[in-house]
């Protein structure tokens, strides 16, 4: 399995997560345990990992939902 995103932001990881379950992508979500109880940056960041022949596929629907949660954010703004 390869990393396909690692971040502090676990209602992204979260969503992210659902998303790929949702379209039949196998993945992890490691280390979110580490996080809450001890949040030091980067390093112990929790992360999604994928399998190295769904990658191309993961890569799509993490694009897909940057540009969701992106379109929403400007939405609420505006």
């Amino acid at each position: 399995m390869r990393e396909l995103l690692r971040s502090e932001d676990m209602v992204f990881l979260r969503l992210l997560s659902e998303e790929l379950s949702a379209r039949g992508i196998e993945h992890r979500l490691e280390g979110e345990a580490v996080n809450a109880l001890m949040p030091i940056g980067e390093l112990m960041a929790p992360r999604i990992l994928v399998e190295d022949a769904d990658m191309q596929a993961a890569l799509r629907v993490l694009e897909d939902l940057r540009k969701a949660v992106s379109n929403d954010h400007r939405t609420r703004e505006g």
